[in-house]
């Protein structure tokens, strides 16, 4: 499991592999702005970060949307660990 997220911030990265053989491919390039890490942790943390831009999003347009007293409820079930209600 890895720690950490890595962020290039300038320059390039060659992402390689090399068969026992010694024959070796490239497998992705990467250019500034790209997050790069374990696979398994990569996949986590953009899955994070999706789910937290929908939990924002809801948050939005529950806000514009609904009464203070359905906004109050919403809020409440959250914060006890409940679905979200439409």
């Amino acid at each position: 499991m890895s720690d950490s997220v890595h962020y290039l911030q300038s320059g390039a990265v060659k992402v390689t592999v090399t068969s026992s053989a010694g024959k070796e491919a490239v497998i992705a390039l990467l250019e500034p702005g790209d997050f790069f890490e374990e696979h398994e942790f990569s996949d986590r943390f953009v899955a994070h970060t999706l789910k937290r831009n929908v939990r924002i999003e809801e948050d939005l347009v529950d806000q514009l949307f609904n009464s203070s007293e359905k906004s109050l409820a919403r809020a409440l079930l959250l914060i006890a660990g409940y679905a979200m209600i439409k």
